[in-house]
């Protein structure tokens, strides 16, 4: 099942599942120092979702679907490209209509497969396409297109997206994931 929280929810299921809480409230006791927990497990928490959406089994993420709202716009020679939403975090599945497959997608950019595509001769055509992506822009190139004359539609893109610091969104079996 698909979860999702607020920065406070996930903070509460955090400290819950980290065994800072529930408090010991049957004595009082009063201090004037100490470090701000809080601050501290959200800090982890942030690193710890960060990492889950980049190298995490895609069936424990939260995919967006951007097939609706992305759009390809013709590049030089016969290449395609895709402007990706902010918070981007990798490329689950990309497919143009025309195509006979779902693109592989590189993200290795020094990579053999990588280096191929800036070859007209060697790139990536209707039967095995391919997607670059260095995982830092928003710029997702696609070899090659299907037809020289008229700009494809998107069948199909799935990414991981970083809603930002305020949500959380992942499946439940996620939590299996966490440091012990």
């Amino acid at each position: 099942m698909k979860l999702r929280f607020s920065r406070a929810d996930m903070l509460a299921q955090w400290k819950m599942r980290r065994y800072l809480e529930p408090l010991r409230q049957d004595c009082l006791m009063s201090r004037s120092d100490g470090i701000d927990l809080d601050a501290y497990c959200v800090m982890e928490m942030r690193r710890w979702y960060l990492d889950l959406m980049a190298t995490a089994p895609v069936e424990y993420l939260a995919p967006s679907d951007l097939t609706l709202t992305a759009t390809v716009r013709r590049g030089e020679g016969n290449r395609g490209l895709i402007t990706l939403p902010a918070g981007t975090v990798r490329i689950v599945r990309v497919k143009l209509s025309g195509w006979q497959r779902e693109a592989t997608v590189v993200t290795d950019m020094s990579s053999p497969l990588a280096r191929l595509q800036h070859n007209r001769f060697s790139c990536g055509g209707v039967e095995r396409p391919v997607a670059l992506w260095s995982g830092e822009g928003n710029i997702l190139e696609l070899f090659s297109l299907p037809s020289l004359a008229g700009t494809p539609v998107v069948e199909a893109l799935t990414a991981v997206v970083d809603p930002g610091p305020e949500l959380y969104e992942f499946d439940e079996r996620a939590w299996n994931m966490l440091p012990e």
